[in-house]
C-alpha cells in the first residue's frame, strides 16, 4: 500500500518535471525564433514610419500653440458673427439690378397689389364639400382605404 503511494508520488513528480521541461523548450524555441526574425530584418524603419514619426513629433511639439490659435480663431469668429446685422427683408436677390428679371421684380414691388399682399399677412384657404378618400385607420398605416 505504501509502495503504491510512493509510486504515484514519483509518477506525479516525473510528470511535473516533464511538463516544466517541455514548457521551457517551447519558450526557448519561441524566443530564439523571435530573435532570429528581428536579427534578419532591417533595423532601419520604413519610409512611411519615418514620415509619420516626424509628423507626430512636430504635431506633438506645437499642440498647445495650435490649440490656442484654434481657440483665438473661434473667438474672432464668434465676435464677428455677433456683429452681423439682420437682413432688412426676407427676399434673396442673386442678380444685379441691371438685369431684366430684377427690373421686373422691382417694378412689381412698387405696384399697389404687391404692397397690399405684403401688408395683409398670411393666406389660408378653406374648401367645402370634399370627402376623404382615405377611409382606413388613420393611426395604422398598414390599413388601406375601403
Amino acid at each position: 500500500n505504501e509502495e503504491g503511494a510512493s509510486d504515484d508520488d514519483e509518477e506525479e513528480e516525473d510528470l511535473e518535471a516533464t511538463t516544466i521541461t517541455t514548457r521551457m523548450s517551447i519558450s526557448a524555441k519561441f524566443s530564439s525564433r523571435i530573435s532570429s526574425e528581428s536579427d534578419s530584418e532591417d533595423t532601419t524603419p520604413s519610409l512611411i514610419r519615418r514620415i509619420l514619426s516626424a509628423f507626430y513629433d512636430v504635431l506633438h511639439a506645437i499642440r498647445w500653440p495650435l490649440f490656442m490659435a484654434s481657440m483665438a480663431a473661434l473667438a474672432v469668429s464668434i465676435y464677428y458673427a455677433s456683429t452681423l446685422e439682420l437682413p432688412r427683408s426676407s427676399d434673396v436677390r442673386l442678380l444685379d439690378d441691371k438685369y431684366q428679371f430684377e427690373k421686373n421684380y422691382l417694378w412689381r414691388q412698387k405696384l399697389l397689389s404687391s404692397a397690399l399682399d405684403k401688408a395683409s399677412g398670411s393666406e389660408a384657404y378653406m374648401v367645402w364639400g370634399l370627402k376623404a378618400a382615405d377611409t382606413g385607420d388613420q393611426n395604422d398605416p398598414g390599413t388601406w382605404s375601403q
